[in-house]
C-alpha cells in the first residue's frame, strides 16, 4: 500500500505577474522608455524637451497605476486578500520611487543601494 502525497497548491497567477513586473517589466521600462523620449522631442520645438520629462512621468505613473490595479484584482479574484495588500503596498513603492527618486523601479533603487551596478 502506497501513500500518495499531495499536490502542492498552484501557483497564484497574480504572484507571478507581481515578481515578473518588479524584476522584468518595470526595470525594462525605466532603462528604454526614456531612449524612446528625446527622439520625439528633437523632432519638435524646443519646448517639447522641457516636457518630456513630465510625460515620461506621467507615462511611468500611468504604467504602474494599471499594472498593480490589474495584478490587485487577479489577487482579489483569487480570493487572495493578504497577495492583494502587498501588491498595493508595491504599487504605493512605485509611485514613492518614481516621485521622490525619478524611477519607476524600487528593485533598482534596491540594487543601486547595495551597489550592483546596473
Amino acid at each position: 500500500m502506497s501513500t500518495q502525497t499531495p499536490a502542492a497548491p498552484p501557483q497564484s497567477v497574480a504572484l507571478v505577474w507581481t515578481v515578473l513586473t518588479h524584476v522584468l517589466v518595470l526595470p525594462v521600462a525605466a532603462s528604454y522608455l526614456p531612449a524612446l523620449l528625446p527622439q520625439a522631442a528633437l523632432t519638435g520645438a524646443p519646448e517639447a524637451s522641457a516636457v518630456a520629462p513630465f510625460l515620461l512621468s506621467g507615462l511611468f505613473a500611468a504604467l504602474i497605476v494599471v499594472l498593480h490595479g490589474v495584478i490587485w484584482r487577479m489577487a482579489r479574484g483569487e480570493g487572495r486578500r493578504r497577495l492583494a495588500q502587498v501588491v498595493a503596498g508595491l504599487g504605493f513603492v512605485s509611485l514613492a520611487t518614481l516621485v521622490l527618486l525619478g524611477t519607476p523601479a524600487p528593485l533598482l533603487v534596491l540594487a543601486r543601494l547595495v551597489g550592483v551596478v546596473l
